[in-house]
């Protein structure tokens, strides 16, 4: 589902309201420098992703704890196009 996509932006979830447009093999190592922060805000999602797909994918930078697609009612599809994933530990 993520194969077309060049890129996620990506934010630690966390006192930053920075955003970061990075290619998702690079996802460990942004999990590796956040300063113990395990959560992470993932956007730029096609509408269709579940929150099992995302967990999935996400599962390459380390064990996740928790995933969920944020949800806008209304919508077709019911998504924001964007998500939460909650990793064990920092490092990856």
């Amino acid at each position: 589902i993520f194969s077309n996509l060049p890129s996620v932006t990506l934010a630690m979830v966390r006192k930053s309201d920075s955003k970061l447009d990075v290619p998702l093999d690079e996802l460990a190592e942004i999990e590796q420098g956040n300063g113990g922060n395990t959560r992470v805000f993932v956007g730029n999602l096609p509408y269709s992703t579940s929150w099992q797909d995302l967990k999935d994918h996400m599962r390459r930078a380390g064990d996740v704890l928790f995933c969920e697609i944020l949800q806008e009612p209304g919508t077709a599809l019911g998504s924001k196009g964007c998500g939460l994933v909650e990793f064990a530990t920092a490092a990856a």
